[in-house]
C-alpha cells in the first residue's frame, strides 16, 4: 500500500465494532490489506457489493458498474443509474446523527435526522415559493472560500 508512516488506527475494539470491519467479513475478508486488495483488483465487483450494502436505491440500475477500469479519470461508476441523492440524505428518521461536522479549531457540530429533513422542507418551501420547480432547478454551487 505505502510506506508512510501511520498517523493514526483506532483501538481493536473500535476496529471490530466498525461498519467497515462488518463489511470486509461479510465480504469474506480477514483484515484490511485483503479488503484493499479486493478493491484494487476487482474494482467493479468491490463497488457494487459496497453498494448494495450501503443500501443504495437506485430507480434505475447501471449498465455496468465501471465502464472503463483502465482509465480512472473517465471511469464511468455506475454508468446509466439513475439515483436520487436528497432522497438518501433523508430517508432516515430520528434524533441520530445525520451529519457531523468536526472543524480544525475543534468545533463540532451535529443536525440530527429529523432537524435535517426539517430545514429541507423549509428550502423546498422558499424555493416553490419563488417559483422553482423541477424544470428550472439548477444544481448548487460551491465554492472554496480562503480565511485571510
Amino acid at each position: 500500500m505505502t510506506d508512510r508512516p501511520v498517523v493514526w488506527e483506532p483501538g481493536r475494539e473500535r476496529a471490530d465494532a466498525s461498519a467497515m470491519a462488518a463489511f470486509m467479513h461479510a465480504a469474506g475478508h480477514g483484515d484490511y490489506r485483503e479488503l484493499h486488495d479486493w478493491s484494487v483488483t476487482e474494482p467493479a465487483e468491490f463497488w457494487q457489493r459496497l453498494a448494495n450494502t450501503c443500501e443504495v436505491r437506485f430507480h434505475r440500475p447501471a449498465d455496468t458498474v465501471l465502464a472503463h477500469p483502465d482509465d480512472i479519470m473517465h471511469a464511468g461508476w455506475f454508468a446509466g443509474s439513475r439515483l436520487n441523492y436528497a432522497e438518501h440524505l433523508l430517508r432516515h428518521r430520528g434524533s441520530g446523527p445525520a451529519l457531523i461536522f468536526c472543524g480544525e479549531d475543534g468545533a463540532r457540530r451535529e443536525v440530527s435526522f429529523d432537524e435535517l429533513r426539517a430545514r429541507t422542507a423549509a428550502v423546498a418551501a422558499g424555493l416553490a415559493a419563488a417559483g422553482v420547480d423541477k424544470a428550472t432547478a439548477s444544481p448548487p454551487t460551491c465554492r472554496t472560500v480562503r480565511k485571510p
